[in-house]
C-alpha cells in the first residue's frame, strides 16, 4: 500500500476508534433507528493497513461524528459498539473494511437465561438486566408510571436477556430510544409524549418542497399515511383467589373511518384485578393503533434523530404544520473519495424521517413472543427450613426448577406458591394430597405461559423410591403416607392384585375413625378376626341384632392365652361347645363382669335354660320379683332359708324350721293335713285353740292324751263326747270340768273312770 498519509481532518464525517487517529477512515455510513428497537449502522471504512487485528476493535466502542453542511445545522453523533468487523477488499492504495455498529444493549441478545423474578416491578427487572447484567451505565428512566406494578412472579425461560426485556416493555407499554453523544450513547425509557425533547438545532423545520435555499435545514417532501386498525381490544382472565369474579376488560378507540370497529379478544390477559385489565387493554390497543396515522419526509435537518420532537412549519397544507415525534429515522452519509482510484462525489447525506403527532401516545408493537411452555417440567418441592409440608390455605406448595440457577433463592424463597392439581375438588370436599418438601413433581403451565405454573403430578426417583420394591411387588397398588415431622410411621390403603393372594389392606399409624351417616353393610365370605389391644366401646342408640348361623365364642379376660374363665354362658343344650343344630353362644369372662341397664330389660329363651355358679350368687331387687312356672324347684345341698325381717323358714337336712316374732297363719280353702312320721308337738306359752265349725276330731291309734298343767276345758255348744274303745281317761290334778249346755255324756264300752281330788258332776 501507499505510504501516503490520509486524514479525516476537515471532513464533515469522521470516525473515532480504539485503533487511533485516522487508522480507519470513514467512507460512508448508513443505518436506521426506530423507537423501541436496536439501531444498526453499517460503516464503510478505509485503511492503509491491510491486516488490522479485529480483536482491537470488535466489541469496542466507536463514534462517528457528522457535521451538518446546512446553516445552523449542528452536529450529530453516532455512538455504539462494533458488532461485526471485516475486510471487504482493497483499492490500489487503501484496504476496504466494513463495521456494523449497534448499541451496547445489543449484547443482551447474546445471553440466554432461565430465571425467576419475584415481587418486583417490570422497571426493577429491566434495571437489573440492563444495568447489572449488561453493564449499561448510560441508562435513563423517563417513563412516568408504566411498569410500576409489582409482579408476584415473572419468569425468563430460555430467552435472551434482550427478548425478555423487550417482552416486559411491550407488555407494560414502555419503549426506548438512544441519545448519542461523542464517546457514549444513553438508553432512555419512555411511556408518554412528555418523555421526549425537541431536536437540538432543529426545533422548527420549514417545508420547502423542491425550492428554497440549498444551505438551509428543511423538508423537501412530506406525506401522510392512514391504516385500518382494530377499534377495540378485550382481555379476559381468571383469578383462583376470586373465582366468582368475571375478569373482563376492554378498551375502545374509534378512528372515524370505515371498518374501524373490529375487535381483538385475547386470553389470558395476565391480570388479576379489573383495574389492571383496563390498563393492559389500553396498552394493547395503543400498540395496534400507534401507527394508525404516520407522516414521513426527506429532510436536510441532520439532527432530527429518533426520539426527538420538531415542529413543521410553512407547509401549504396548514393541517401538516404541527409538532411531531420522530419514531424512525433512516440516515445515509457519504464522504468524498480519499484516493484517485476511488469514484464518488462530494459530501452528501440523506435523512428520511417517519413521525407521528407529538400529542399521540406511542406504544411499542407486541412483537416479542412469550415462550410457549407446553410440555411438562420436573421440579423439587421446597419449603421453610425444618418444614416437611410447606403450604398455604389452597394446598399450594413451592418448588425449585432444575433450570433455576439462583442458589440464593432456596427453600421457601424458591418460587411463589404453585397450585397442585388434585383428583377431585369441590367446596370443602374432594381429594387432597399436598406434595411434600423433597418430592419431585411435574409442573405444567396454564396456556403455556411461564408465569402460570401448576403442579400436575409426582414422580419417583432414586432418592424417593416407591413404597415397595419393584418389580417384585408389581401387583401392588397403594396410597401410603408418611407421618410428619420426622416420619417413622405411616397410614396406608393397599391393594394386592396377585392371583389367589388378593388383599385390601388399611393401616392406621394411630387412630382409625369411621363415620357413617346412614346404613353400614359388611359381608365377609369367610372368617373375620378383630384384635383390640385396649378397651372397646360400642354404643347402639336403637336395637342391636346379632345373628350367628353357627356357634359364637366370646372370651373376655386379662390373659389372652388363658383358657380358664369365671363364667360360662351356653345355649342351654347341655353339650358345651357341641351345640345343637342352629348353633350356640359361648361367653367366657376371665374376670369380673358388671352389667348395668338403666332401662327395662327382658330375656326370652325358647328352650331349656340353665345357670351354674361355682361360688356365691346374690340377687337384689329393690321392689318386687315375680317368678312364674309350671313347677318351681329350689334345691340347696345344705340349707334353704326364706327370710323377711325377723321371720324365716329354714330348710335343711334335719328338717324345716319356721321362726317368727309375730303370727303364723295357715288359711286353706280345703283340708290342711299335717303328717309326721314321729311326734307332732304343739307348745304355746299361752293358749292353743283348736276350733272347727263342724266337728273337731282327735284320734290316736294308741291313745290321745290331752293334758294341762292348769285348767283343761272341753266345751261344746251341743254335744261333747269323749269315747274310748278301751278306756277314756279324764284327769285333772286340780280340777276337771265337763260341761254341756244341753247334755254331757260320758260313755265307755268298758270301764269309765273319773278321777280327781275333787270330782264334781252336776
Amino acid at each position: 500500500m501507499s505510504d501516503e498519509t490520509y486524514t479525516q481532518d476537515n471532513r464533515a464525517a469522521r470516525i473515532t476508534t480504539p485503533l487511533g487517529k485516522d487508522k480507519l477512515l470513514l467512507r460512508s455510513v448508513r443505518g436506521v433507528e426506530r423507537l423501541g428497537g436496536l439501531f444498526e449502522y453499517e460503516a464503510r471504512l478505509l485503511s492503509t493497513d491491510v491486516d488490522i487485528d479485529y480483536k482491537q476493535i470488535l466489541g469496542k466502542e466507536i463514534t462517528i461524528t457528522i457535521e451538518s453542511p446546512m446553516k445552523d445545522g449542528g452536529t450529530r453523533h453516532i455512538n455504539g459498539i462494533v458488532r461485526s468487523f471485516g475486510q471487504t477488499g482493497s483499492a490500489a492504495t487503501l484496504a476496504k473494511y466494513t463495521a456494523i455498529i449497534v448499541p451496547k444493549l445489543w449484547l443482551t441478545t447474546r445471553t440466554v437465561d432461565c430465571r425467576i423474578f419475584q415481587k418486583k416491578t417490570a422497571k426493577d427487572i429491566l434495571s437489573e438486566i440492563i444495568k447489572n447484567d449488561a453493564g449499561i451505565t448510560d441508562y435513563k428512566d423517563s417513563a412516568s408510571s408504566s411498569g410500576s406494578a409489582e409482579r408476584a412472579y415473572c419468569v425468563q425461560y430460555r430467552e435472551s436477556d434482550f427478548a425478555f426485556a423487550s417482552r416486559l416493555m411491550e407488555e407494560e407499554g414502555i419503549y426506548y430510544y438512544f441519545e448519542h453523544a461523542d464517546g457514549s450513547h444513553t438508553m432512555v425509557l419512555c411511556d408518554a409524549p412528555a418523555s421526549h425533547s425537541a431536536a437540538p438545532d432543529a426545533a422548527s423545520i420549514p417545508f420547502h418542497g423542491r425550492t428554497g435555499a440549498n444551505d438551509e435545514q428543511a423538508f423537501h417532501s412530506w406525506g401522510m399515511r392512514h391504516d385500518v386498525n382494530t377499534g377495540a381490544y378485550v382481555l379476559a382472565d381468571y383469578n383462583y383467589t376470586t373465582p366468582g369474579t368475571v375478569l373482563r376488560s376492554n378498551a375502545v378507540e374509534s378512528r372515524g373511518h370505515p371498518e374501524d370497529a373490529h375487535e381483538v379478544f385475547d386470553y389470558p390477559g395476565m391480570f388479576a384485578v379489573a383495574d389492571d385489565g383496563e390498563r393492559l387493554a389500553k396498552i394493547r390497543l395503543g400498540s395496534l393503533q400507534a401507527r394508525h396515522t404516520t407522516y414521513s419526509g426527506l429532510t436536510t435537518a441532520l439532527t432530527l434523530a429518533t426520539g426527538t420532537k420538531f415542529t413543521l412549519i410553512d407547509h401549504p397544507n396548514s393541517a401538516y404544520n404541527a409538532e411531531y415525534l420522530v419514531i424512525e429515522n433512516e440516515l445515509a452519509v457519504e464522504n468524498p473519495p480519499y484516493s484517485e482510484d476511488e469514484t464518488g462525489r462530494d459530501f452528501a447525506f440523506k435523512s428520511r424521517v417517519t413521525a407521528i403527532p407529538a400529542s399521540q401516545q406511542y406504544r411499542p408493537p407486541q412483537a416479542t413472543p412469550v415462550p410457549d411452555l407446553r410440555g411438562p417440567h420436573s421440579a423439587v418441592v421446597t419449603g421453610a427450613e425444618d418444614d416437611e409440608i410447606h403450604t398455604d390455605k389452597y394446598g399450594c406448595v413451592k418448588v425449585r426448577f432444575h433450570w433455576d440457577r439462583d442458589d440464593e433463592k432456596k427453600g421457601e424463597d424458591s418460587t411463589v406458591y404453585l397450585r397442585a392439581a388434585q383428583m377431585w375438588t369441590g367446596k370443602n370436599w374432594g381429594t387432597l394430597f399436598i406434595p411434600r418438601v423433597g418430592q419431585e413433581v411435574i409442573v405444567e403451565f396454564l396456556d403455556g405461559h411461564p408465569d402460570r405454573p401448576v403442579i400436575t403430578g409426582c414422580l419417583y426417583n432414586e432418592e424417593n423410591l416407591p413404597p415397595y420394591a419393584l418389580p417384585d411387588h408389581k401387583t401392588r397398588s397403594t396410597i401410603k403416607t408418611q407421618t410428619t415431622p420426622e416420619g417413622g410411621k405411616y397410614n396406608e390403603i393397599r391393594f394386592e392384585d396377585k392371583k389367589d393372594e388378593e388383599q385390601l389392606l388399611i393401616h392406621a399409624a394411630k387412630d382409625h375413625e369411621i363415620i357413617i351417616a346412614n346404613d353400614r353393610v359388611e359381608q365377609v365370605g369367610n372368617e373375620s378376626h378383630l384384635a383390640v389391644q385396649g378397651d372397646t366401646l360400642e354404643l347402639y342408640n336403637k336395637d342391636h341384632h346379632l345373628t350367628v348361623a353357627g356357634n359364637q365364642h366370646i372370651t373376655i379376660g386379662v390373659g389372652a392365652q388363658d383358657q380358664e374363665g369365671d363364667a360360662n354362658i351356653g345355649d342351654g343344650s347341655g353339650e358345651g361347645e357341641k351345640a345343637q343344630e342352629g348353633g350356640g353362644q359361648f361367653v367366657t369372662i376371665k374376670g369380673p363382669s358388671v352389667v348395668e341397664i338403666t332401662g327395662k330389660s327382658s330375656r326370652t329363651v325358647k328352650d331349656d335354660a340353665g345357670e351354674k355358679f361355682e361360688k356365691n350368687y346374690a340377687t337384689s331387687v329393690t321392689e318386687q320379683r315375680y317368678v312364674k312356672a309350671k313347677e318351681i324347684i329350689l334345691e340347696g345341698t345344705e340349707n334353704i332359708t326364706l327370710k323377711v325381717g325377723g321371720t324365716s323358714i329354714a330348710i335343711n337336712a334335719d328338717g324345716v324350721k319356721i321362726k317368727t316374732g309375730g303370727e303364723i297363719f295357715l288359711d286353706a280353702g280345703k283340708d290342711i293335713t299335717v303328717k309326721s312320721g314321729a311326734n307332732i308337738a304343739q307348745t304355746a306359752t299361752q293358749n292353743i285353740t283348736a276350733e272347727a265349725t263342724s266337728s273337731l276330731e282327735m284320734k290316736g291309734t294308741a291313745g290321745v292324751k290331752i293334758e294341762s298343767s292348769a285348767n283343761l276345758d272341753a266345751k261344746a255348744g251341743a254335744n261333747l263326747a269323749l269315747e274310748g274303745t278301751a278306756q277314756a281317761i279324764m284327769k285333772g290334778n286340780a280340777k276337771l270340768g265337763l260341761e254341756g249346755g244341753a247334755m254331757a255324756e260320758l260313755k265307755a264300752s268298758g270301764i269309765l273312770t273319773i278321777q280327781g281330788a275333787l270330782v264334781n258332776i252336776n
